[in-house]
């Protein structure tokens, strides 16, 4: 029987999942008003952000939903909280429907859909917890390679987002997925008797930091090009199949059924692709929305 301590988790998931999606909509519309987003002047652009008191809300709206998340973890886990996180994506359609009037189709409805079945299907693939002897030299080396790797591939999307702005989406998940790694990584450290933890753990903890605010800077040059109720499931899909394949990879998880495992990369698969090749209405005056200029 569910415990009161469970069902609040629950709750706190799906109040989380709001907060997070509701935040990108919020800066998108912000964003409308801004001149374009470059990596040329990133502190022009970051005092651009700040001065601007919607893109303020919608951050804070982002970081107020990491502490019911936080404890949703604690209360639930992670296998019951990330499925229930993908739901998220309704609310993402309304809000980006009613604050930006972009109109989905039933194809793009159902690519979302696809890309939602991916964290359910990884749940029921019961994939297990960090191997604790990962925080040793081996796993700094996976660490390293994964990073180094994961880097590569975002580089070489991004060399063709001049021409397809959404490749912008998929670096973005990837940039958030090191953070993630890396947190993950910094409190395995910590928590290593084995291991003088400190230096690694800050290494990586800087380097969360670091991949974060990234991950936030793309974010921003996407929305402006791209519709959100495009970018962000895309974003997010490659988010969550870059974690779960870094656990793997880096921290010794293994899946307790592979068949689960590859339908759901398949059905993520499937519906970004899907995604990336519909049209949504409203996204064709997403580049002439932003002021002239660049910074």
């Amino acid at each position: 029987m569910a415990t009161v301590q469970y069902i609040g988790g629950i709750f706190l998931a799906l109040a989380a999942t709001v907060l997070f999606n509701l935040s990108p909509v919020i800066q998108k519309t912000a964003l409308r008003g801004m001149q374009t987003v470059s990596f040329t002047r990133p502190l022009a652009a970051m005092k651009m952000f700040f001065g601007n008191r919607l893109w303020v809300l919608g951050l804070a709206v982002g970081i107020v939903g990491a502490a019911p998340y936080i404890v949703a973890i604690l209360w639930t886990g992670p296998a019951v909280v990330q499925p229930l996180i993908s739901f998220g994506f309704i609310v993402l359609i309304v809000a980006a429907g009613r604050m930006l009037d972009e109109k989905l189709s039933c194809s793009a409805i159902g690519a979302i859909a696809l890309m939602s079945l991916m964290p359910l299907f990884i749940y029921f693939s019961s994939v297990s917890n960090i191997d604790p002897s990962t925080a040793g030299g081996e796993g700094r080396q996976a660490l390293t390679v994964f990073t180094i790797a994961v880097l590569v591939i975002a580089g070489s999307l991004w060399a063709f987002t001049a021409r397809f702005p959404l490749f912008i989406a998929p670096v973005t998940g990837l940039i958030f997925s090191l953070g993630a790694i890396h947190l993950t990584a910094a409190l395995a450290f910590l928590g290593s008797p084995e291991i003088a933890g400190l230096i690694p753990a800050s290494v990586a903890g800087s380097l969360f930091v670091l991949f974060n605010l990234a991950a936030i800077f793309t974010l921003q040059m996407g929305l402006q090009k791209v519709a959100a109720s495009r970018f962000i499931p895309i974003s997010q899909t490659i988010n969550n199949l870059a974690t779960v394949t870094g656990g793997l990879a880096v921290f010794g998880q293994r899946a307790g059924n592979w068949w689960f495992y590859f339908a759901g990369i398949a059905f993520a698969v499937a519906g970004a692709v899907i995604m990336g090749r519909l049209k949504i209405y409203g996204e064709d005056a997403e580049r002439g929305s932003a002021q002239t200029g660049a910074v």
